[in-house]
């Protein structure tokens, strides 16, 4: 008995201190706007979409339908990511990837003027970041075709 009460005794001050990283880690996930975030990348991913889907040859008739074919999916996609239970595993990744002190750190400064324009703004940013490489993906779509084209050559030899 005296064994398991110190084991109590020495495990509780981490599992406490763990609990404060993981509801510090909850915090910091509700001052970023999660939901906007999301909303924000997936909204960032459509454009994507529609914008390589005119690149195809398809008939106007099928447009729309691709259309609510891409939305309805995008839809049942990003929600998944507003669940609870998978914003705690956000969560569980800030609190294992910085200290209490880390924590408490960022918190603060997204409490500052400077955090919440950084917040306000990073979603934008982040389109734009995603903009950024979508051209530069683009302007090497003829070597990448090449590769492929290559590639495929190369994988004739096995068949």
């Amino acid at each position: 008995m005296k064994y398991f009460l110190l084991i109590i005794i020495f495990i509780s001050p981490f599992t406490l201190a763990e609990g404060n990283k993981f509801q510090l880690a909850k915090e910091l996930l509700v001052l970023m706007n999660m939901d906007a975030q999301i909303e924000t990348m997936a909204s960032t991913i459509r454009d994507m979409q529609s914008r390589q889907l005119q690149q195809y040859d398809i008939p106007v008739e099928a447009q729309h339908e691709i259309e609510n074919h891409l939305n309805e999916t995008m839809k049942l996609i990003f929600s998944t990511f507003k669940k609870p239970s998978v914003k705690d595993k956000y969560a569980q990744l800030y609190a294992d990837a910085f200290s209490e002190a880390e924590l408490k750190g960022i918190l603060e400064f997204y409490k500052t003027g400077a955090g919440k324009s950084f917040l306000e703004k990073f979603p934008s940013v982040m389109t734009g970041v995603s903009r950024i490489a979508e051209e530069q993906l683009a302007s090497i779509h003829p070597q990448m075709k090449q590769l492929d084209v290559e590639f495929q050559k190369k994988l004739e030899m096995y068949k």
